[in-house]
């Protein structure tokens, strides 16, 4: 198994996806800078990374560019905050409501999408999805809580 972070949890989701990537033909780049002891919850970590990550592995899946690839970054900013960033390319028109973008597979919001943004909410941060000149942008910042976990 790779090591993306020392975190165990983290660190299986991303090689999960990292190896659907490959398998896929979709280059895999992640630059994970995750602390070991981090306050944010090992559910929430896994659902907040399952859903970005599922979304853009299909998404290039779905398309067909040039480059196939899926970027993670993932970034402490001091002992605050938390910033998940994920790129992947979306030549395809995204229909957003309300900032969040619509599902492909249903009508309205897509339940991963919700999810992220509940999750975002629970740690008082910001969820931001965009898409521009063809790439699709997930952000996520969270406050890390302070304390131990129980």
């Amino acid at each position: 198994m790779e090591l993306f972070c020392r975190n165990h949890v983290v660190n299986a989701v991303i090689c999960y996806y990292a190896a659907i990537a490959r398998d896929n033909k979709i280059r895999f780049e992640a630059n994970v800078d995750y602390p070991a002891d981090c306050l944010i919850t090992g559910t929430d970590i896994t659902v907040l990374l399952g859903n970005l990550l599922e979304n853009a592995v299909e998404a290039c899946k779905r398309e067909t560019p040039a480059q196939k690839y899926v970027k993670l970054r993932i970034k402490q900013r001091g002992n605050t905050s938390l910033l998940i960033l994920i790129d992947n390319p979306c030549p395809t028109p995204v229909t957003f409501c309300n900032g969040i973008p619509l599902s492909v597979k249903g009508e309205g919001p897509g339940i991963g999408a919700a999810s992220v943004m509940e999750i975002a909410a629970r740690y008082n941060g910001a969820v931001q999805f965009k898409q521009e000149d063809g790439v699709f942008y997930s952000s996520v910042l969270l406050k890390l809580p302070q304390g131990h976990v129980e």
